[in-house]
């Protein structure tokens, strides 16, 4: 008897249930704001109105290219916005009215605005964006620190063109009285201590391939991301690219205006070393109102070049051989002495390592002695082809550099500027050339 009192107050509590359950969803069917579990974490409903956040699209991330972003919120009457930091409500920050083109890191700040004075929470949209767009406008920089310009948050490449510029201009400080801020600090020019530098005297002129320069202007250049290299590309000439280490300071001369180009094709002009003309590849970089040297080495790399290549200092119309080979690996080369450069290849593509900026170039070996202009001799040997078996970097001798050069490519095939005998491979039979050719 007690078991059948039991299964009839358990049926009548589910036939209750079931009826409460039933006349709900009809209620809400008839209002058309069905309320489910996942809706209620979405937003809040108020007045039959369920208030959501905005959404974005694409999603907020890490990119390499200006983002165009879309804000919705669904049943709202405006989306306000902004892109400085600051938290917008529905009377301040923009009023959301199409895409947002994001070319720099930014965070979007934005809430929905509906009827009744009801809103959203406000929600945020970070985009880090590692390149700056920089082709059809100068790209300025700045800092709140003396002597220091700031790449934005996340940013390690500045994408320039033929007719725009990296533009450091309001942080560039100026010396006086033997001193110059840089990055916050005061530092003495005759016993200078940056970077790579340490108790060098800039006071005096220094002297690059023959041309002297007086440093009288710095700035120190922080990159987007801590202890990461920037790089400075140009979007009309794709095969050569440069890269400059964080917190690299700049050290210009009295004319300079504060704006660095980025490498473009230059003129080859002027008088080539002895035995050499001025190759196919010449690229000028920096500035046109002199030389700019760093307290780091920058690496520009030239795209397929590899044997002899040199430079031509601003102002000057007498091109330099660069003679010197890159210690280390291509991948980390060890730095020349301040203010020189070297260079080192990998068989296809040849990195200068330099603290300066001026005009670089592919060097041709020619039949004549003399040197000359850019094509005004025939050439006898491309750039790629050495003068005899073991002289990897064309400099008429076979020593400790070819050597060097030959253990950096050890191993490797295709075309190589080690590949002694033609074989595709660089290994121990071009070794054995270089040794026959030692010395000479």
């Amino acid at each position: 008897m007690k078991n059948n009192k039991l299964k009839i107050s358990v049926l009548l509590i589910s036939l209750f249930s079931l009826f409460i359950l039933g006349h709900l969803v009809m209620a809400s069917e008839v209002t058309g704001n069905l309320s489910t579990g996942i809706n209620s974490t979405v937003g809040n409903e108020v007045n039959g109105t369920v208030i959501v956040a905005p959404t974005a699209s694409p999603l907020a991330g890490s990119y390499n290219t200006t983002k165009s972003v879309a804000l919705v919120a669904t049943g709202s009457t405006s989306i306000h916005y902004t892109i400085d930091g600051t938290v917008p409500t529905c009377t301040t920050g923009t009023t959301y009215s199409g895409v947002i083109s994001i070319a720099s890191t930014k965070t979007i700040k934005a809430l929905s605005c509906y009827s009744g004075d009801n809103k959203s929470a406000v929600a945020s949209f970070i985009y880090i964006i590692t390149s700056v767009d920089g082709s059809s406008e100068n790209v300025s920089l700045t800092s709140s620190t003396s002597g220091q310009a700031d790449l934005p948050t996340g940013t390690t490449n500045i994408n320039l063109s033929n007719s725009t510029v990296m533009d450091v201009s309001t942080s560039v400080d100026t010396v006086v009285a033997g001193h110059i801020t840089i990055g916050g600090e005061d530092k003495t020019l005759n016993d200078f201590t940056s970077g790579n530098l340490s108790g060098k005297d800039l006071s005096v002129p220094q002297n690059v391939g023959g041309q002297t320069m007086t440093v009288d202007k710095a700035v120190v250049l922080e990159s987007g991301v801590d202890d990461q290299p920037f790089t400075l590309s140009n979007s009309d000439l794709t095969s050569v690219s440069v890269s400059i280490p964080d917190t690299t300071t700049v050290l210009a001369p009295s004319g300079w205006d504060g704006k660095i180009a980025p490498p473009k094709t230059g003129s080859s002009s002027g008088s080539a070393p002895s035995g050499f003309s001025v190759g196919s590849t010449v690229i000028e970089v920096g500035s046109s109102a002199g030389i700019l040297l760093f307290d780091k080495p920058v690496s520009i790399i030239l795209n397929g070049v590899t044997g002899t290549v040199g430079y031509k200092p601003s102002g000057s119309s007498t091109w330099v051989q660069i003679t010197s080979t890159c210690g280390g690996t291509y991948a980390s080369p060890t730095a020349p002495t301040f203010p020189n450069e070297c260079y080192i290849s990998n068989g296809t593509d040849t990195k200068i390592y330099t603290y300066h900026f001026t005009t670089f170039a592919s060097l041709s070996t020619v039949s004549s002695g003399g040197g000359s202009g850019g094509g005004g001799s025939t050439v006898a040997t491309t750039t790629t082809t050495t003068a005899k078996k073991g002289d990897a970097n064309n400099d008429s001798k076979v020593d400790k550099y070819d050597f060097s050069l030959m253990m950096s490519n050890w191993g490797k095939t295709g075309t190589n500027v080690c590949d002694f005998n033609n074989d595709s491979k660089v290994d121990k039979y071009d070794f054995s050339l270089m040794m026959s050719n030692w010395g000479i």
